[in-house]
């Protein structure tokens, strides 16, 4: 697992905070949030190309 998608899915679990997952990644926390949005911008791209075939 990459740390962008180990950052997400520590993120989703909302029991720690974006400095600590960073901590335990050993990232910034701004590469933390960073992470965190390239991921759901990935995520909603591929439910826009999904949805687009199905049309």
């Amino acid at each position: 697992m990459s740390k962008a998608h180990a950052a997400k899915a520590l993120y989703d679990k909302k029991d720690k905070t974006g400095e600590e997952i960073g901590k335990v990644l050993g990232i910034s926390r701004a590469t933390v949030y960073r992470y965190i949005k390239e991921i759901e911008q990935q995520h909603r791209s591929e439910n826009e190309n999904n949805h687009q075939h199905k049309i």
